[in-house]
């Protein structure tokens, strides 16, 4: 081989080393936010080349229409795997949910975390994403008493890690609004309220006309123990002295009639 040659082959290799470079490096624009990584989104080392980390290795198995150094990346097809395994999908992390952005369109407007980095996850942009309680403000709707178990009512607030904080719920977990009433109803405190003849059965069936037969002497028919009749004089229902009484009355009323003759 002379020395031209050589210069060709050179200046070949040259040609070529630039064209995949140029072609690996595009990649980051058929993703979303991928320019906020650079190679750094496929590569463990981000200045680009070398190892990919889970991201890059599941875009080169299974996201390029491709399988080559030029290869176009297909972000429809890995964009709801979770590369790196953090409980977050692609999509997620880079702020696409619903796996619609398309080439050339704006990106989502969060703040991205790297889904080939098992310790980058979008915790703290303000969305509930993949296995977060919450975010931020977020609390999707969850209060203490919605938790389960249920805890007593208090703020709720979010953790950095995107866990509910629940330090705020104070007091013990409750199933049923009500046992202040219930805890009154077995103390009998609500009882104070009621009427005071409730404490004594007679009296209070004396005042509804239910209760026992009329007090002595009442002046009803029926006659009672103690009493001497019941309205209507009967000889056998009063005592000796009223018998004789009686009597004597008869003597002194025969005898006036007796005179008057």
């Amino acid at each position: 081989m002379n020395s031209s040659q050589l210069a060709v082959l050179i200046s070949l290799s040259f040609l070529l080393a630039s064209a995949t470079a140029e072609a690996r490096f595009f990649r980051s624009d058929q993703i979303p936010h991928g320019g906020s990584f650079d190679c750094g989104i496929c590569h463990v080392d981000g200045g680009g080349g070398g190892e990919l980390n889970p991201f890059g290795q599941d875009i080169f198995d299974n996201g390029l229409d491709v399988q080559d150094g030029t290869g176009n990346v297909d972000w429809s097809a890995i964009c709801m795997n979770d590369s790196d395994g953090d409980g977050y999908t692609n999509a997620e992390e880079l702020g696409d949910a619903n796996c619609q952005w398309t080439v050339g369109s704006n990106d989502p407007a969060v703040d991205p975390s790297n889904p080939g980095l098992p310790g980058d996850f979008p915790c703290g942009n303000g969305v509930i994403d993949g296995p977060e309680d919450c975010d931020g403000t977020q609390l999707g709707g969850q209060s203490c008493v919605d938790l389960m178990p249920p805890l007593p009512a208090g703020p709720l607030s979010c953790n950095m890690n995107c866990t509910f904080n629940t330090s705020l719920c104070q007091g013990t977990a409750t199933n049923n609004t009500n046992n202040t009433n219930n805890t009154n109803n077995t103390t009998g405190s609500n009882n104070t309220t009621g009427p005071t003849n409730n404490t004594n059965p007679n009296n209070a069936n004396a005042n509804n006309g239910s209760g026992p037969d009329p007090a002595p002497d009442s002046g009803e028919d029926a006659p009672e123990v103690g009493a001497a009749c019941d309205g209507t004089l009967e000889v056998d229902e009063g005592s000796d002295e009223s018998a004789a009484t009686i009597i004597v009355l008869f003597l002194i009323v025969g005898g006036s009639r007796r005179w008057g003759r």
